[in-house]
């Protein structure tokens, strides 16, 4: 393509793109004001996004229209980004930004900038727009674009509904695990040792016996869903990882429950945990970095395992290992890749349930191809771990009996190439002793007198009505959302003192 700035007749800059011009040549700014007063646009944008605009005459209409709004402009070439960041870097501040598309090298990575920069939350409050020359100029990138905002929208989609549908069932969680546990909560200090992080992959299944033989080498972490098979081919674990709030979850910890309570299990407030687990076992509490841990374990006095949420529990395990050992860690099952048989080492309680619905002309063959038609949740896994820095996982390898590719930047090994630190210290478990138990009916019914004016608590147990309300701003939103938050509050007091007065 041959760019070519010049004037146009009002002495504004425009260009061309082999001979055909991209603005006005009369007026850019009257044409980039007449583009705006036609957007349509029957929501408060939190965020306006606006596709290959080229030169950014537009800024200063998009602010007047939209008041108050972060404004991103995507280039589709770099001679307009330099122009631009030259001629025009008058028209950015913080709230205004422009980016360059080839810095993105996939659809993906586009499409983890928009989530970075807006969450799941401000998708449905984004304006996008594009100026409709650059779609014809810059057709592929144009189609690059749209395909990362697609993916976006469709994870935010997706968090948002699980967020909707969890959301209650987390806090109800949180509640159940303070007021059911038997103060019998513990801590866990770092050691040298290499830590070896068991997920449930197909691969499991072939490195099994290599596990047996070089055991006492590792601290032994075990994702809920792999568990089964380690008890079952007498590995125990040092120590059992679950994360889910789910009803599945719990299951994966259910078949073996009287041989479990002697493992001592690490895992959220929220985690959903067979009853005898929870009240027997060695609980070592992780706490989110979310206000709604804050609320519950501020008052404790607990000693906790700080993280964030994660969307898969393997991506948890990494971030917890990585504050036990200062050597290196393992994984081993870690596949995150489609397959024609089972997508987990067997035995597995999900594969146990399913297979009671076989017959003859839905067998399991049947359902496994189904399920394996749609694998997006191992792809969104697979890119968390792929976009991990060098830095970040210069200690963390994958074992693999059989050759495979590495991992983003995570190397794939075998345990022939394993140099194990003979010298290491593991990780030590004691009780904790200073644990303060929480007034959990006191701390809801202060929660519910201040509710209608807590915003964050409104946006947890009711995320739908808030998003409406901050998209729309019409009182029925948060009326409900109000409405919803009471009966949900109510509700769990009731069940806490009915218990009490047992």
């Amino acid at each position: 393509m041959k760019f070519v700035f010049s004037h146009a007749k009002n002495n504004e800059i425009t260009y061309s793109i082999d001979n055909k011009y991209f603005h006005s040549v009369y007026n850019p700014s009257s044409e980039a004001e007449k583009w705006v007063n036609q957007i349509d646009c029957n929501f408060n944008p939190k965020a306006i996004i606006v596709l290959g605009i080229g030169l950014p005459y537009c800024i200063n209409y998009l602010k007047k229209k939209f008041y108050n709004t972060k404004i991103i402009l995507v280039q589709y070439s770099k001679e307009i980004y330099d122009k631009v960041k030259i001629d025009f870097s008058n028209l950015f501040d913080e709230n205004t930004k422009q980016v360059l598309l080839n810095d993105f090298k996939q659809p993906q990575h586009f499409s983890a900038f928009l989530f970075n920069n807006f969450s799941e939350e401000i998708s449905n409050q984004i304006l996008f727009l594009s100026w409709k020359p650059s779609e014809t100029f810059f057709s592929e990138e144009y189609s690059f674009s749209l395909k990362a905002i697609q993916e976006y929208l469709n994870k935010s989609k997706d968090l948002i509904a699980t967020r909707r549908y969890f959301s209650k069932k987390w806090i109800s969680n949180i509640i159940r695990f303070f007021s059911l546990s038997k103060e019998n909560f513990y801590k866990i200090e770092k050691g040298t040792k290499d830590i070896l992080i068991v997920a449930s992959g197909p691969s499991l299944k072939y490195s099994l016996d290599n596990i047996k033989k070089y055991k006492n080498n590792f601290f032994l972490i075990s994702v809920s869903s792999a568990t089964n098979v380690l008890i079952k081919n007498n590995i125990i674990p040092d120590l059992i990882l679950t994360t889910d709030g789910g009803y599945w979850a719990k299951k994966h910890l259910s078949t073996y429950k009287k041989n479990l309570t002697s493992i001592p299990i690490i895992c959220p407030a929220e985690a959903s945990l067979p009853i005898n687990l929870l009240q027997e076992s060695k609980i070592i509490p992780i706490e989110y970095n979310d206000f709604t841990n804050k609320y519950f374990f501020e008052s404790t006095k607990l000693s906790t395992i700080k993280t964030n949420r994660n969307g898969t529990v393997s991506g948890s395990a990494l971030e917890i290992a990585k504050q036990l050992t200062t050597s290196n860690i393992y994984f081993i099952g870690l596949d995150l890749s489609n397959n024609t048989g089972f997508q987990h080492t067997q035995p597995n309680i999900l594969e146990i349930n399913d297979s009671l619905t076989d017959y003859f002309f839905s067998n399991k063959e049947t359902r496994i191809s189904k399920r394996n038609l749609s694998f997006s949740a191992l792809n969104t896994y697979k890119n968390w771990f792929e976009n991990l820095s060098k830095d970040y996982v210069k200690n963390v390898f994958r074992i693999y009996d059989t050759k495979t590719e590495n991992l983003g930047n995570i190397e794939t090994i075998s345990f022939e190439n394993i140099i194990f630190n003979k010298n290491s210290t593991t990780p030590q478990i004691y009780k904790q002793i200073n644990y303060k138990k929480i007034d959990l009916i006191n701390l809801l019914k202060t929660l519910l007198s201040k509710i209608e004016n807590d915003f964050q608590w409104l946006k947890i147990l009711s995320l739908g009505n808030i998003l409406n309300y901050e998209k729309f701003t019409k009182n029925i939103f948060l009326e409900q959302a109000i409405s919803e938050s009471k009966d949900f509050l109510i509700n769990q007091i009731k069940k806490l003192e009915l218990v009490n007065d047992r």
